[in-house]
């Protein structure tokens, strides 16, 4: 496989296309050019992005980083070529998330269910890898090696998941893929809507819910069927209390006939010859008599008002008036006084702040005065530091190397005399030995003279050895030396510090004056300088401490209020004060003046005046209406006692006493009634007895009576005792015997419909025993699809386990691959390598024959060694297409040497094993290499310019 061609119409800042040659590729450029871009459109143009649910975080940081900013697009397309020669277009719209992989011929083949992995088309599928694998191999991100390094469990997972997921040349996989196909096809998945398992499965709870359903169904039936016979039995208890209350009302009606046959025979014994004479009309005299009599008793108590006036009370609340008025004036008055004044005095503290603020001092100024005083404090506290007297630290340090020069001689004479003298004792015990030995008689002499020479060699070195007394004062004199030796370099070093300190305070004491005076050109005018600048800072101080309390009174007679608006509300006050004095009595108003209250005492006052002006006009609302009630009576009194005596002399009755009158009158009205009541009772009996016979003869009243007497009979027959005499005790009436006719022929309607619905459910009840033959059978063929689909997923099992002890056989292979390059690029310092079978972590070594860990040696080597076990992983880990190598600034952490060898190494795998190599770099030795060894046709070097104001 190799590109041909990558275009990117909006991909991160990108908007142009870029061809590749099928063998070495370097693409260079400066930062911000774009090469990040092309590297990550090259990815996403073979492998595109995932569209399964949720979004992980690598791939919202890839969406951040290379959507574009500027438009909705979002879009990059490949054209590749396999090995195989077929030209396959892949198509990324990437903001609508839409794919597409198609032949380029004219037949336009789609590919893109083919190579579909995690929902979108993936071009690596044909690498027998996929998007991520592809990723953790042939594709190197710039810095990517370095993460590694920094978290080398991030390779191991990514190489491991390539080596368990990748590989498609094994037995194992050829036969995994077989059986995936197998139960894809035949058992499928529970998210396979369409396959058997998930038909099965649905074909069972289709079978259970209709088998639940056929359940409720006839339960239904049976509450159904219960319903019927309780509303069956309701229908015959209704009609039995229809029955009984029938009856009892039956002996009621007969019971209330013969109490009114015994009324009429009563009340015809009170009226033998025949209707009563009708009762007198009420006439006018009785009316005018009640008329006088009932006006004369709803009259009032005639009271005459007493107390206050309305006059006495309307001078009270004018006198109120005038004086709140008058002392009104006198507050306004008063009150435009002092605005004028406040004012005044507004006006003229303003004045002291012509700039509108009082005098202010900065942070910087004050950190500048402190500044100046503490300069001129160090420097008047300086003093001249007195030089040392005496010997000098030089001459004291050749005083002790004089001191150490004649010591050692002193060793050197002792060693010259020691040294002939061992060897004259030396010489001495060699004699005495050859005598011993060559001489036996002569033994004892040769003892003798080995003795001789033992005693002279101690006596030399006892003679020549220092004593520990000299040695003693040797080492006390040399440390007085070195004593005064230190003692005059700390005084040395104390009067060089005075001096620089002495230095430094001057050269601040100038720096600062000049910053004071420019014009400052020696040390005496600048400490005057700083002086007269002291005492103008603290004159200043002063004047804005003095002017302080000024400011905080201006701000409180102004407030919230400017200048102009204290002069606005002073004419104003003056204004409305003349307006009040103008309308107050003059004589009041000069009381006021006197009196002097204040605005608070003000409003007490009219508080209490309002208060005194409302009870006084209440007082006298009220009076008002007691003198027009008592009028009014007065008058009705008058009328009413007129009337009396007019309806006394239409009876005969005369008199001045009015008492008496009354009295008369009504005597007269208690007699005139009695005999009117008389009247109207007998007259109200005859009335009864028409009622009762109700235009009937006697005769036939009673043969009315008879015959309900009969009926109730007919009717007590027909129910039970026992209910009768319930229902008698209830005293039923004819309206609740309607009302009980009404339930009970709905009662017998509701009967008659439940049994029809009872009948149409039973027609259409679903069989029980159907239904649960039918969840057999369904649950029969879903446990064979479950024990099929189980039995699957075991041997499916066992081909992954022994694939990845196939994928575990890969190390010796990549160690093999590796070794062909590590010499090379390493420059010889690493000869072997070894790959973890578990961890694919490698370790290298040297002519020492040492093994070290690849990833804790230097950075460069680190990267070196991985890229190439990754080069091995692409080159092994693919099927028969040749995977191409997509790398980002994979050699910036190579020296000069290495980097040669290393850019050289890809150009032989890109010649040898016809792979394709896009090399992304900013290095412009990497470009001067490409430009001197990528010379073939077969190779390209393509240099980018610098995008504007876009993101790399």
């Amino acid at each position: 496989m190799r590109f041909d061609k990558i275009d990117a119409p909006a991909f991160g800042p990108l908007q142009d296309s870029l061809e590749l040659a099928p063998g070495m590729n370097v693409i260079y450029g400066p930062n911000e050019a774009g090469k990040s871009s092309w590297h990550a459109a090259l990815y996403t143009g073979l492998c595109g992005i995932p569209r399964g649910r949720g979004h992980s975080k690598a791939l919202r940081d890839f969406t951040e980083r290379h959507k574009p900013w500027d438009t909705r697009a979002w879009e990059v397309n490949a054209v590749i070529t396999l090995a195989d020669g077929r030209r396959v277009e892949l198509r990324h719209d990437l903001a609508n998330r839409l794919s597409s992989a198609r032949d380029t011929n004219i037949a336009r083949r789609d590919y893109t269910n083919e190579i579909r992995h995690d929902g979108a088309p993936d071009g690596s599928r044909w690498l027998g890898l996929n998007r991520q694998t592809f990723l953790s191999t042939a594709c190197v991100r710039q810095a990517d090696v370095l993460g590694i390094l920094n978290d080398p469990a991030m390779l191991q997972d990514d190489m491991q998941r390539a080596a368990a997921t990748a590989g498609a040349n094994s037995t194992a996989a050829a036969a995994l893929l077989r059986l995936e196909k197998y139960r894809r096809e035949q058992v499928g998945s529970q998210q396979a809507p369409t396959r058997p398992l998930r038909r099965s499965q649905a074909e069972v709870r289709k079978t259970q819910a209709l088998l639940s359903e056929a359940k409720e169904k006839h339960a239904e039936y049976l509450s159904r069927r219960e319903e019927v016979e309780r509303l069956e039995q309701e229908v015959q208890n209704a009609q039995s209390s229809v029955d009984a209350m029938h009856a009892a009302l039956a002996e009621a009606d007969a019971a209330a006939a013969q109490e009114r046959l015994r009324k009429i025979k009563r009340l015809s014994k009170l009226f033998p010859e025949g209707a009563p004479h009708p009762s007198p009309e009420r006439d006018s005299l009785a009316e005018q008599v009640a008329t006088a009599l009932d006006r004369w008793r709803s009259l009032p108590e005639l009271v005459e008002p007493e107390g206050e006036t309305v006059q006495e009370y309307q001078t009270w609340i004018e006198d109120s008036e005038r004086r709140l008025a008058a002392h009104q004036a006198a507050v306004a008055e008063s009150e435009a006084t002092e605005a004028r004044e406040r004012h005044s005095r507004a006006l003229e503290l303003t004045m002291l702040f012509p700039d509108g603020h009082p005098p202010r001092t900065s942070a910087d100024e004050e950190r500048f005065a402190e500044r100046v005083r503490r300069v001129l404090s160090d420097f008047e506290s300086m003093r001249t530091p007195s030089e040392p007297v005496g010997r000098t630290a030089a001459e004291i340090e050749e005083e002790l190397r004089a001191f150490d020069t004649k010591v050692n001689a002193s060793r050197t004479a002792g060693a010259r005399i020691r040294l002939p003298m061992l060897l004259l004792s030396g010489l001495t015990i060699a004699g005495g030995l050859v005598l011993a030995l060559l001489l036996p008689d002569l033994l004892m002499a040769g003892v003798g003279i080995i003795a001789a020479g033992v005693i002279g060699g101690l006596i030399s070195l006892l003679l020549t050895r220092p004593r520990a007394q000299d040695q003693l004062i040797v080492d006390i004199s040399r440390q007085g030396i070195l004593q005064r030796l230190n003692s005059r370099r700390e005084e040395e070093y104390r009067y060089e510090d005075a001096l620089h300190q002495q230095s430094d305070a001057r050269s601040r004491l100038l720096e600062v004056a000049q910053e004071c005076d420019s014009r400052t050109s020696d040390q005496q005018s600048g400490v005057q300088i700083l002086h007269d600048w002291l005492l103008a800072w603290e004159s200043f101080l002063k004047r804005r401490d003095d002017l302080a309390p000024k400011w905080d009174q201006l701000q409180g007679l102004l407030g919230e209020d400017a200048l102009d608006d204290l002069e606005v509300e002073a004419l104003h006050l003056e204004e409305e004060a003349t307006r009040l004095v103008s309308l107050a009595d003059i004589g009041v108003l000069t009381e006021a003046r006197r009196a002097d209250i204040t605005r608070e005492q003000l409003a007490s006052m009219e508080r209490t005046t309002n208060g005194n002006i409302r009870n006084w006009e209440r007082e006298q609302s009220k009076r008002s209406s007691d003198d027009e009630e008592y009028e009014r009576t007065r008058k009705e009194t008058a009328a009413a006692e007129d009337r009396l005596r007019k309806a006394g002399e239409a009876i005969g009755v005369t008199g001045h006493d009015v008492d008496e009158v009354v009295t008369t009158l009504e005597e007269w009205q208690s007699s005139r009634a009695r005999t009117l009541a008389e009247a109207k009772e007998r007259m109200d009996r005859w009335d009864e007895l028409q009622n009762l016979i109700a235009g009937q003869s006697l005769e036939e009243v009673v043969n009315e009576v008879e015959s309900l007497e009969q009926e109730a009979l007919e009717s007590a027959s027909k129910v039970r005792a026992d209910v009768l005499a319930s229902t008698r005790a209830q005293q039923p009436t004819a309206a609740e015997l309607d009302a009980l006719i009404g339930e009970a022929n709905d009662t017998q309607l509701e009967h008659t419909r439940a049994s029809g619905e009872l009948s149409e459910f039973a027609r259409r009840l679903p069989s029980v025993p159907d239904a649960e033959e039918a969840l057999a059978d369904a649950e029969r063929i879903h446990e064979r699809l479950a024990s099929l689909d189980s039995t699957l997923e075991r041997t499916i099992g066992f081909l992954k386990d022994a694939q990845e002890r196939v994928h575990q056989d890969i190390a010796p292979i990549l160690r093999q691959t590796v070794l062909e390059w590590l010499p090379e690029v390493t420059d010889g310092r690493y000869v072997d390598c070894r790959v973890n079978p578990q961890s694919l972590a490698v370790d290298l070594s040297g002519a020492d024959k040492r093994w070290r860990n690849a990833a804790l040696l230097s950075r460069g080597t680190a990267e070196q060694v991985y890229l190439l076990l990754r080069l091995a992983l692409a080159q092994h880990l693919t099927r028969e297409e040749p995977c191409p190598l997509i790398l980002d600034d994979a050699v910036a952490a190579c020296d000069v040497q290495r980097k040669q060898v290393v850019l050289d190494t890809l150009l032989a795998i890109s010649e040898t094993q016809d792979v394709q190599v896009v090399l992304f770099t900013h290095e412009e030795d990497v470009r001067d290499w490409a430009r001197n060894r990528l010379s073939s046709p077969a190779h390209l070097l393509r240099e980018l310019d610098r995008i504007p104001s876009v993101r790399d």
